[in-house]
């Protein structure tokens, strides 16, 4: 009795344990981006699987809907505070960072620095997409 009680505990933690490496549909699995927590989430208002995640470690994009992200090179390592989409023209993204506001003209995919100074939160004129609102405190 002793050794088929061992051997039913033995049966049971070997399942218990194997069941995390089966995947299978109605199952979540990590597939966003690396880099540590999302501060702050963005979509582009015309193409919504287009997505922005920024992060401690750089912002990232994904243009199927969040199942694959991709990083954005010229800021990879920088700390990412927010992340705005201009509405009335989606080319144009901005990215606040401790090191300066940052600029994309092509949906995310190239960025270049606008300014030096600390940016912690960022938003775009619904009207025109050439006002841009940073806070540096």
């Amino acid at each position: 009795m002793r050794m088929s009680l061992r051997k039913a505990l033995i049966a049971t933690l070997f399942v218990l344990f194997a069941l995390p490496t089966f995947a299978a549909d109605n199952r979540w699995s990590i597939q966003g981006p690396d880099g540590g927590p999302v501060t702050r989430l963005a979509f582009d208002p015309l193409s919504p699987a287009i997505a922005y995640a920024a992060t401690p470690n750089g912002i990232f994009r994904s243009a199927d809907g969040g199942q694959h992200w991709t990083a954005a090179s010229e800021l990879l390592g920088t700390p990412i505070n927010d992340v705005a989409v201009a509405a009335g023209d989606p080319q144009k993204v901005f990215a606040g960072t401790t090191s300066g506001l940052y600029k994309s003209t092509d949906r995310g995919l190239t960025w270049s620095l606008v300014h030096p100074f600390a940016s912690y939160a960022v938003a775009v004129s619904r009207t025109n997409a050439n006002i841009v609102y940073s806070d540096s405190s």
